[in-house]
């Protein structure tokens, strides 16, 4: 383990009596503990040598904290608390090692992508930035390279079924979100809704390589959005505000509902304006049929 919690609140509390070496020899002890992810040796001398006493007081600190916070068995000494968060951390370890490898197939094929489509740019006479993000790269290679650019599929590997949650001492890392298949039915409305969660799976996975972790395809507002007429593109140009910000998937459905909600306000007004006429003296003329 390279990453536990510290609970300082409750190692105060259970350490207030220490002197100072005493709770500098229990913090040795803990981390050399998470570190090898085993009980210590059962050797007392062993133990004051792992942690680093070396003078009288040292030693008689490991000493005491082993007897006081430790219980040994034949295993060596443990520790109830540590024994607990590393049977959690080794528990999910199957499952950290699935979403590790889905990640960097997904980083491996967003490089290859990036390179196809600069490769194809230049073959049509056209230099992008090195930096260009890549839904931007995408939209330029359509429009000149008379292509579809698409989202590739992320092929990611099934997580464990009982696998339990990845437990607070582990490096976390961004989950895949797999794709529920749709029923196959025949009706419009069903063809629309189908459409509409196919599109939000190329959403989410445009933002995530922008950038974007936690992204949700089955977001309701996400499916009424694209259901709306909303574009790849808007949500990918919401995501570098929400980028520069701070900000996460939340704030991109936000960006994007206050835009259409602003450009649906500006429609209704230029056309109230068309029906109605309004002469110089300011009264309203009505538009003749």
């Amino acid at each position: 383990m390279n990453y536990y919690e510290h609970h300082i609140g409750d190692y105060a509390e259970a350490t207030a009596h220490l002197s100072f070496i005493e709770d500098a020899a229990y913090s040795r002890l803990i981390r050399k503990y998470y570190a090898t992810e085993k009980p210590l040796p059962s050797d007392l001398k062993q133990v004051q040598r792992l942690v680093g006493a070396r003078t009288k007081d040292e030693k008689s600190a490991v000493q005491t904290v082993l007897e006081e916070f430790f219980y040994l068995d034949d295993d060596g000494w443990h520790q109830k608390r540590c024994d607990a968060v590393i049977a959690a951390f080794q528990a999910g370890r199957p499952e950290r090692e699935i979403k590790k490898t889905n990640e960097e197939t997904r980083l491996k094929r967003h490089r290859e992508e990036r390179s196809r489509l600069f490769a194809q740019l230049n073959q049509a006479g056209q230099h992008a930035p090195w930096n260009l993000p890549i839904g931007e790269l995408r939209t330029l290679a359509k429009r000149h390279c008379n292509i579809i650019a698409t989202v590739p599929a992320t092929d990611a590997l099934p997580l464990p079924v009982s696998a339990p949650a990845t437990p607070a001492t582990a490096i976390q890392t961004p989950s895949t979100i797999s794709q529920t298949p749709l029923p196959n039915t025949q009706t419009c409305k069903d063809t629309q809704d189908s459409g509409s969660h196919i599109r939000a799976g190329e959403v989410c996975r445009a933002l995530r390589a922008e950038g974007l972790k936690s992204v949700h395809s089955a977001h309701p507002e996400l499916i009424a959005l694209l259901d709306d007429g909303a574009e790849i593109q808007e949500f990918v140009s919401a995501a570098h505000i929400a980028r520069e910000r701070g900000k996460g998937f939340a704030y991109v459905i936000g960006i994007v509902k206050g835009q259409r909600a602003d450009a649906q306000r500006i429609a209704a007004g230029a056309k109230t304006k068309q029906r109605q006429g309004v002469n110089h003296d300011g009264h309203d003329v009505e538009e003749p049929a």
